[in-house]
C-alpha cells in the first residue's frame, strides 16, 4: 500500500512540477515514522528493564 502511495507522490510531483523534485521529503518523513513505530513495537519494555538492570547492580 505504501509503495502505491508513494509512487503517486512521485507521479503527480513529475506530472506537475518535475523541475522541483519534491516527494522524497514526504517519504523521509514517512520513514522517521516508520523506524520510531518499529523501535517502539519491537522494544516496548526497555525503560523498565533498562531500570531493573540498574538496580539489580546496585
Amino acid at each position: 500500500m505504501e509503495q502505491i502511495f508513494n509512487a503517486g507522490l512521485a507521479a503527480i510531483n513529475l506530472t506537475f512540477s518535475p523541475e522541483t523534485i519534491w516527494f522524497h521529503y514526504p517519504l523521509f518523513g514517512w520513514g522517521i515514522g516508520l523506524i520510531l513505530h518499529a523501535i517502539k513495537t519491537i522494544l516496548p519494555d526497555w525503560e523498565q528493564r533498562q531500570e531493573t538492570h540498574l538496580r539489580k547492580k546496585d
